[in-house]
């Protein structure tokens, strides 16, 4: 025998199979590609400078994509072994023993292994400037022309590649060593015996998308929404598989034993023919469903960020430079002073300005009293309230009103839900309701979107000030001071604006050297943060999307092939007794229809479930206007399901192709 045979054949088997290795090798090369581009720019110091949440956005994507290159090369891997099965067992009998068989297997993984790590890495290195500008692009930085190489990405992305092959290799020979060759003859046609219906395994898929949906519907404090998302997703991922393999053959078998129901032709043979297909089907299946709703709500909430990101700045900061400064100390008065002699040196025009005082603090709200270091505060997640209290002279200033309150009377403000108790408690001293007001502060407003929040407006400072001991009183160190706020704005450009606040917030410190409290922010400088976390989850959103967008489409093209296939045969069967071509046809295609667009409808109930914890998610991002959100995951999944729909028609065409080879 000649020493290049194995060679040979594993080349024609490549060839031969072309049809099941190219999709395969192409998905490979793009993923590998993926992988260099987003560990290239997790590397790139131009980024870290521009932005250190960006490049931190990539080391996670790093991450993503290791994770799913295994669980989708796996995937995607046991189905060429799945259709090359019987290929195995013919070998087998002509004389090839399973170490030969091996061989080839062996000689076919180190082909597809080394053109798709080398081609992924050519791709990946020509693309990567073009990414790291685009990104820069996104973030308004400047990055300078020339073609980099990153060797340590290149070793990297090698090794992770490498490891995977290597592994797929190990689980394609275990399956040939464990597989009698009578089983390997009949591979593709194993497990055709009607599936049963599995009560246990399909309730429990139902109770985990049903705690999963819970969770999201349920939680309101945006902390805690983040710590549950984690959850609420294991949850629906285990729920869907569960769904997919279990419940719908559950559901379809009580159908089946409806009489009146099934004894019709086209229940008959709709309802035997969707048992079968969702046995075959099921775990690719429910891998398209929660790849597609991967891709909705990434798109939809990195695109909500990005397009909404000026709103947001304008509702958190609704002037360009604001100060607050704590006044139990002696340097509050000398502070203001010097940021007004800071714009005066720089010749700053303030357009518009606003003083006032106020004072803020962490409550655990129950029912109508606000309370604080209690000993339940840590199981009291859900009810902590974020309280702000200002004086009526300040309140009617600042909002143009001529509101009037007596001694121990309150107004209040509540955003999310309205306060219908008389009377109000701020730890042991009891206030009175006199009413509710419509607005606060802009601000203050826009906390309100992420905590359960409300705006108390007190009869004068004496109250203030007693409310602040209070709060003295029980938390010592920790707690918060009435501050006077001084919120400016300047009719200059956005460097301008930086320039000025960097000049006053370092005069305050190393000058006078202003010792309280002080929270300074720059609306400028914010947004600079803002454009490198959104920019970042924005670039890494399309990137990710598409490569999930890929995955569904190889998902699709591979279920396609394998129906087509294992539908030869019924073609044949229900043509034998009685039916005819046309019948034949219409009944399948129905049937292919429903299934196939049974994980698109689902990815659709989960994003839509998915809603308000990712809402509550992208309020802690800053992200206030939720009907943007709504705008964006409904355009995302219509402009998904019109793409989904023409994967569908061109690869049904393939699906018919394979079937009317008999025919």
């Amino acid at each position: 025998m000649s020493k290049f045979f194995y060679s040979r054949l594993a080349f024609n088997n490549i060839k031969k199979n072309s049809k099941h290795y190219i999709p395969f090798i192409i998905s490979y090369v793009l993923t590998v590609a993926m992988f260099y581009i987003i560990k290239s720019l997790s590397l790139n110091k131009g980024l870290e400078e521009m932005s250190v949440t960006a490049a931190a956005a990539m080391v996670f994507g790093c991450g993503v994509v290791a994770l799913f290159a295994v669980i989708f090369l796996f995937y995607t891997n046991s189905f060429l072994i799945k259709r090359r099965k019987k290929e195995f067992g013919l070998y087998n009998i002509l004389g090839m023993e399973k170490k030969h068989i091996s061989k080839v297997i062996f000689i076919e993984n180190i082909i597809v292994a080394i053109f798709s790590i080398f081609a992924g890495l050519i791709i990946g290195i020509a693309l990567d400037k073009l990414m790291f500008l685009i990104i820069t692009k996104i973030l308004g930085g400047n990055a300078q022309l020339g073609f980099t190489i990153t060797p340590q990405a290149i070793a990297d992305t090698a090794i992770l590649f490498a490891i995977i092959f290597l592994l797929l290799l190990i689980n394609s020979i275990r399956i040939v060593y464990t597989t009698k060759t009578i089983e390997l003859l009949h591979g593709g046609n194993i497990g055709e015996k009607e599936p049963k219906a599995k009560w246990f395994i399909a309730l429990l898929g139902l109770l985990c998308l049903g705690i999963g949906y819970y969770i999201s519907i349920t939680v309101t404090d945006p902390t805690m929404a983040l710590l549950l998302m984690f959850v609420a997703i294991i949850l629906v991922i285990i729920g869907t598989y569960l769904i997919f393999t279990a419940g719908i053959i559950t559901l379809l078998k009580l159908l089946k034993k409806n009489k009146r129901f099934y004894y019709k032709t086209s229940h008959f043979i709709s309802t035997s023919g969707m048992i079968y297909r969702m046995k075959q089907n099921s775990v690719g299946l429910a891998n398209i469903c929660i790849l597609s709703t991967m891709v909705l709500v990434m798109v939809s909430t990195t695109t909500s960020l990005m397009i909404g990101m000026n709103d947001n700045l304008e509702i958190l900061y609704p002037y360009d430079l604001s100060f607050s400064l704590a006044e139990d100390n002696d340097d509050v008065n000398r502070a203001i002073k010097s940021i007004d002699d800071t714009l005066a040196e720089e010749n700053a025009k303030v357009t518009e300005s606003r003083k006032y005082e106020s004072l803020a603090i962490g409550a655990v709200k129950r029912y109508n009293s606000f309370l604080f270091n209690e000993s339940s505060y840590v199981d009291a997640v859900d009810s902590i309230a974020y309280v702000e209290f200002m004086t009526l002279n300040q309140f009617n200033k600042l909002n143009g009103e001529n509101e009037e309150l007596n001694d121990g009377e309150v107004l209040i403000y509540s955003e999310h839900e309205s306060f219908d108790y008389s009377t109000i408690k701020i730890k042991d001293k009891e206030y009175k309701v006199a009413g509710s007001v419509s607005e606060f502060l802009q601000d203050h407003d826009a906390l309100a979107t992420i905590y359960m929040s409300y705006g108390i407006v007190v009869k004068d400072r004496a109250t203030l000030e007693d409310i602040a001991q209070t709060h003295k009183k029980y938390m010592g160190e920790n707690a918060s001071p009435i501050k006077l706020h001084y919120d400016i704005n300047v009719d200059a450009d956005e460097k301008t604006q930086i320039d000025l606040f960097n000049k006053a917030t370092d005069n305050l410190f190393n000058n006078i050297k202003y010792e309280g409290q002080a929270y300074c922010d720059c609306r400028a400088v914010s947004k600079n943060d803002f454009l490198g976390l959104y920019g970042g989850l924005f670039f890494l959103g399309i990137l990710l999307g598409t490569l999930f967008i890929m995955a569904t489409i190889l998902l699709i093209y591979y279920k396609q092939i394998s129906e087509g296939y294992d539908d030869k045969e019924r073609y044949e069967i229900m043509q034998n007794v009685g039916m005819s071509h046309t019948e034949v046809k219409k009944s399948i295609h129905s049937q292919i229809l429903t299934v196939f667009f049974l994980p698109l409808i689902t990815a659709g109930i989960h994003v839509a479930f998915a809603f308000p914890i990712m809402s509550k998610i992208l309020a802690m991002l800053g992200l206030v206007n939720t009907t943007l959100y709504i705008i964006c995951t409904v355009a995302c999944f219509l402009i998904f399901a019109a793409m989904y729909a023409i994967i569908y028609g061109i690869t049904s065409k393939l699906y018919y192709k394979i079937v009317n080879k008999q025919q």
